[in-house]
């Protein structure tokens, strides 16, 4: 598991929230590298800031807490929370306003901070941190479907838009799904389904685009990094990440994936 969560936090039924995405590595020197993301914030510091949590569960807002890197806990103890919004989304409350829904979600959110910042409990908590994460998270490029979208479909246009990569520099492998699953700090349940694929052409530049709204807003970090530095970067707690990393090692030397031309997936599958 990802966490370990108290029973009492799950429920009986808990939704699952699934992504899809794509696992790329490359031979290099004989020595296998995949491409890894770090997030520019951190998952629980979204949650948080979004208001994804119950003022009802103490203890599971301390746990977000305890994951944010210690940059963002300055963040919280320093900003007001329409800055802390502004920061998180990379643009203004004025521009938020020409979206109903957007205004509603910052007003609720802005609720919940404001009750946890008036009863001091937010401050207590803040003290209490002493995890001194230096970033956030790394993993796979991933998101969640579309409407109309098969999960081929998804996986593509999270990867493109995370790492400013297109169809054109790798290929998908005909080969078996690795799929992480895990309880979350927020005591959800998650499912992350990868593909496998070849990359074709390492002289690409990985960057960050300015002009990917959808890759600046999350992405802050792109690498290819070996087995040992991927399982190094990865946080501790994240057992199925690491996991699944190594099992798609062990499947692409057993199967000899990095001799093979890869052949194309049926898109439409």
């Amino acid at each position: 598991m990802n966490l370990v969560i108290d029973k009492s936090e799950q429920g009986l039924n808990i939704e699952t929230k699934t992504s899809y995405g794509i696992i790329l590595f490359f031979n290099y020197k004989n020595m296998l590298k995949f491409l890894l993301i770090r997030r520019k914030d951190s998952i629980e510091y979204v949650n948080f800031i979004r208001g994804s949590y119950s003022l009802n569960n103490i203890g599971t807002i301390q746990k977000m807490i305890n994951l944010m890197t210690m940059d963002e806990i300055t963040k919280i103890k320093t900003l007001s929370f329409a800055e802390l919004w502004e920061n998180l989304w990379m643009k203004s409350l004025d521009m938020d306003n020409l979206k109903v829904g957007h205004r509603k979600n910052y007003e609720k959110a802005l609720l919940k901070f404001t009750e946890l910042k008036n009863s001091n409990m937010l401050d207590n908590m803040l003290d209490s941190y002493t995890s001194n994460w230096s970033e956030s998270e790394w993993g796979f490029p991933k998101g969640r479907k579309n409407p109309g979208e098969s999960e081929i479909q998804t996986a593509i246009r999270e990867f493109s838009e995370e790492t400013n990569i297109n169809t054109n520099y790798y290929i998908i492998l005909n080969s078996k799904k690795f799929i992480e699953e895990y309880i979350g700090s927020d005591g959800k349940k998650y499912r992350h389904i990868y593909y496998l694929a070849k990359y074709t052409n390492i002289d690409v530049n990985l960057s960050i685009n300015p002009l990917n709204r959808a890759q600046i807003t999350e992405i802050g970090c792109l690498k290819f990094l070996t087995l040992e530095e991927a399982c190094h970067n990865i946080r501790n707690y994240h057992v199925e990440k690491k996991k699944i990393l190594l099992e798609a090692s062990k499947y692409i030397i057993d199967n000899e994936l990095f001799k093979l031309k890869p052949y194309s997936i049926n898109k439409n599958l």
